[in-house]
């Protein structure tokens, strides 16, 4: 028997560059009826797992309004537009964050959590500190 909802309706909520949010009504096999069922999605995003030459994880510290605190944290961000596959917009995020840069090359999967592609960790073996982070206005 197939256990697949079926969507009887579907209203968009809010769509915006960070957030995509849908209430649908759904329908199972079994004729039960869900309504509101909500539908998140995020834009793509990568996580980078750098590592320095001396074996230190490379981490970044940042206030999430949500939380009301800052946290250390993975870098990581949005893939943008203008990022012609993951790797740029890891290297790119992990640039910006923490003013390193990747030495090694790599672009890994990382568990599929939410409704996107797929995220990605780069994992490289060393990264080096070329330059400050220039974190956006609003991660800052």
């Amino acid at each position: 028997m197939d256990s697949k909802w079926r969507v009887r309706q579907s209203q968009q909520v809010v769509k915006d560059r960070w957030i995509d949010l849908r209430a649908e009504t759904c329908e199972t096999p079994q004729g039960q009826k869900i309504a509101p069922y909500y539908v998140l999605s995020y834009p793509d995003w990568v996580n980078i797992v750098a590592i320095t030459e001396d074996q230190h994880l490379v981490l970044t510290r940042q206030y999430r309004h949500a939380a009301g605190r800052t946290f250390l944290e993975l870098p990581g961000g949005a893939v943008e537009d203008l990022d012609k596959d993951l790797e740029v917009a890891a290297r790119r995020e992990l640039l910006e964050e923490t003013g390193y840069t990747a030495l090694g090359k790599g672009v890994y999967p990382a568990s599929g959590q939410r409704r996107s592609k797929p995220g990605r960790q780069a994992a490289d073996q060393a990264a080096r500190r070329i330059a400050e982070h220039c974190l956006e206005r609003l991660q800052a």
